[in-house]
């Protein structure tokens, strides 16, 4: 829940400084919506991907992963205002919306392992700790600007230093706190009345059948729910 909280800085601090900055580095007001095209594109494109290194390699290696990811983005961004440079923020802008890839699959990190009934809550709880995240994001705007000038970097500059400090911050209190993985360890315990006692916790690795992008689309075909579900989250979005 912490690092939902850190790691949603970048994405307050991008959309709502984005297409200020689109149109100050471009020059043309028609660019202004182009940030946060990229801040959208990048979960489209990336949250299949993220999800398939959770299953090979766990929760935590895909959340880190994405993170830092999106600290670069931060930095990238903090240069194009730097060096006026239009086509580094639209780069960094994608690479930020990475976070968002990641906020939407810790919501799963905290189900994993969670009492069917407390998982509700319990997804709520990282639901309601990335609001907290983008909703200070926008906020960063004047202590950014004091640090920027701090430092001798354009104001603009300042918002996306704090955001990527929240983010490395978000990525360490992963790496140290979500021990042991809560993917791998489910799998673990999904399998253990057909596997030996000392494979599973030891190895520390999955040793269920690992499910494959075909087949999770073929879950959402074959179920009622989850088409209906996936309509309404399209149609969301939208709007």
């Amino acid at each position: 829940t912490l690092a939902q909280i850190f790691s949603a800085l970048g994405n307050g601090s991008t959309l709502a400084l984005g297409s200020i900055l689109a149109v100050d580095l471009s020059g043309n007001e028609a660019f202004a919506g182009t940030t946060t095209t990229a801040l959208t594109l990048a979960p489209a494109l990336l949250a299949v991907p993220l999800s398939a290194l959770a299953v090979r390699h766990g929760r935590r290696t895909a959340l880190t992963a994405g993170l830092a990811a999106a600290t670069l983005g931060t930095a990238l961004i903090v240069g194009a205002t730097v060096w006026r440079l239009f086509p580094l923020l639209l780069l960094g802008a994608f690479l930020v919306g990475v976070a968002s890839a990641v906020n939407l699959q810790a919501r799963f990190a905290a189900t994993d392992l969670a009492r069917p009934e407390h998982r509700g809550r319990d997804l709520s709880l990282v639901v309601w700790a990335v609001t907290i995240g983008a909703v200070a994001g926008p906020n960063m705007v004047v202590p950014g600007a004091a640090l920027s000038r701090l430092v001798g970097l354009p104001v603009e500059a300042g918002p996306f230093l704090i955001s990527g400090a929240g983010m490395v911050l978000g990525a360490v209190l992963l790496q140290v706190g979500l021990r042991p993985d809560p993917l791998l360890l489910r799998q673990a315990l999904d399998a253990a009345p057909s596997t030996a006692p000392s494979v599973p916790a030891a190895a520390g690795r999955a040793v269920t059948a690992r499910p494959s992008v075909r087949d999770g689309w073929g879950a959402v075909r074959g179920s009622t729910r989850a088409r209906a579900a996936l309509t309404v989250l399209l149609a969301a979005h939208t709007a």
